[in-house]
């Protein structure tokens, strides 16, 4: 048994060894599993506790492991210690934060919410590293230092959404704030309303899938409630969110309507339910007809996160899964191939429920970049 504290934490452990790997793997993530072992049953790091903590997992969990001791063994490493616990930065303008997040009626969603707290946050805190005030010019600085950063032009333009319409909020009660402001202070704040986002080419970051692929995909799911949740995103093109909020009374089997409560709204509006995914509803909803008499979810305690994670599972089964296709991809499949077989735009936005024909033109022009090729003549 360890009778004294390690040199090295964890963390340390693992980037000195990582520093003599050859290539990058999956090694961290299996070492540290193995060193947070050793701390809880305090063991030493050594061949026993490796035996213990190894036995019965497959040799390409054991083989990484193996290859730890004999670095600790290598630099006489025979314990280890926790990580110090992180230590917690308080948000800047904490309350003022929350308040503006409070009353902002445009932001519906919690990611909404938290991505804004999140730039706002790091506005903030550039500042006081900066300590500076709350200005325009500091806030072209704020934006030069995202870009140093690599920050995407997308996350940047929100950072700027969320830095101005907080300006906006500040300008509309200002005599209520417990420190008032100069009229110094509300000019300057006033010129950060003027401060323009990056220009930036809308493009489509995933990928979809064609017909073949769609239904090899649905091939591959045994379970009836994955096809079900699958073929509502690939052929109908529901959101994530949407599925999630889908109710027994909100699919019309007779007249092949469903009724969706989209991202942000406050009210349901009814698009074409597909017959391809309405196979699927029958079975299901001859399996759960209580779901379809009463006002209950049509899949109880479904999350955004299951989805995603399910459908990444069933497109790497299918061979399909890549950085550019995941579940949202789904949504395009449905849009893509809607347009493919010559629907018109106009009704492939009903669809989709864009609240933008230009977002629905997105999807044509990459309809074009398609088929651009085949329809040029020599």
């Amino acid at each position: 048994m360890p009778d004294h504290p390690s040199a090295y934490t964890v963390s340390q452990l693992l980037t000195y060894f990582e520093r003599e790997l050859k290539k990058k793997n999956n090694y961290r993530y299996l070492v540290r599993k193995y060193l947070l072992y050793c701390i809880q049953e305090n063991y030493f790091v050594d061949d026993i506790s490796c035996a213990a903590h190894t036995a019965g997992k497959p040799a390409s969990m054991v083989s990484p492991v193996r290859k730890f001791l004999r670095f600790a063994k290598a630099h006489s490493i025979t314990s280890v210690r926790p990580d110090p616990p992180k230590s917690h930065v308080p948000p800047a303008a904490h309350e003022l934060i929350l308040q503006f997040i409070a009353e902002n009626t445009t932001l519906r969603g919690k990611e909404s919410k938290a991505k804004y707290v999140q730039g706002l946050n790091a506005f903030f805190l550039f500042m006081q590293a900066a300590q500076a005030s709350f200005t325009a010019p500091l806030t072209e600085q704020f934006i030069q230092n995202l870009k140093d950063k690599d920050y995407s032009p997308f996350t940047i333009n929100l950072y700027i959404s969320a830095v101005k319409q907080f300006a906006q909020w500040i300008l509309l009660r200002y005599d209520q704030l417990s420190t008032p402001l100069s009229e110094m202070q509300l000019a300057a704040v006033r010129n950060i309303l003027l401060i323009s986002g990056l220009k930036t080419e809308k493009t489509f970051y995933k990928d979809s899938l064609s017909r073949v692929e769609r239904e090899a995909l649905l091939g591959m799911i045994s379970e009836l409630k994955w096809q079900v949740i699958v073929s509502l995103m690939a052929h109908c093109g529901l959101r994530t969110v949407e599925v999630t909020r889908l109710k027994g009374k909100d699919i019309d089997l007779e007249r092949s309507r469903l009724w969706v409560l989209g991202k942000g709204k406050d009210s349901k509006q009814a698009i074409k339910l597909f017959e391809a995914c309405a196979f699927y509803l029958r079975t299901y909803l001859s399996a759960h007809l209580r779901l379809a008499k009463e006002q209950q979810l049509l899949f109880p305690g479904l999350t955004t996160r299951q989805i995603r994670y399910h459908v990444d599972k069933y497109l790497t089964m299918a061979g399909l899964k890549h950085q550019r296709v995941s579940a949202h991809s789904l949504r395009h499949t449905a849009a893509q191939l809607l347009l493919s077989e010559g629907v018109d735009p106009v009704y492939v936005q009903r669809q989709l429920r864009h609240q933008q024909f230009e977002t629905t033109q997105f999807y044509v022009r990459k309809q074009i970049d398609k088929d651009y090729f085949d329809h040029m003549p020599e």
